[in-house]
């Protein structure tokens, strides 16, 4: 059975940093670490979700901003995005990826 604890107490415990100093039971320890390491999966699919939405409309956005560039993959929390054929010069390059910055940093400031 998974003791009344507070935050701090409940890290403590399922961390396994000095439990046997707080006076509970191993079965109340485990309790904890089971309850501790749930949550701590349950946080980590949240924020990877929340990533992967905010990744995809920045994207997004970015290619319908930039008509230069495609999204070409999406991995993590990072977006490849294609660059046009038949660039001539590192100029042209430098341009696009100044106008992909500027889209990044506009869809950031009005998205969120």
């Amino acid at each position: 059975m998974l003791p009344k604890v507070d935050g701090a107490t409940l890290l403590t415990l399922a961390t396994g940093h000095k439990p046997d100093s707080l006076d509970f039971t191993s079965q109340e320890v485990t309790a904890c670490q089971k309850a501790f390491k749930k949550l701590h999966t349950r946080i980590y699919h949240a924020v990877d979700a929340v990533q992967r939405v905010v990744v995809n409309r920045v994207a997004s956005m970015v290619a319908s901003r930039v008509s230069d560039v495609q999204v070409f993959a999406l991995v993590a929390d990072e977006a490849v995005f294609k660059m046009p054929s038949g660039l001539q010069t590192a100029a042209e390059a430098d341009r696009i990826l100044a106008s992909v910055s500027e889209a990044v940093q506009a869809t950031l400031r009005d998205q969120y």
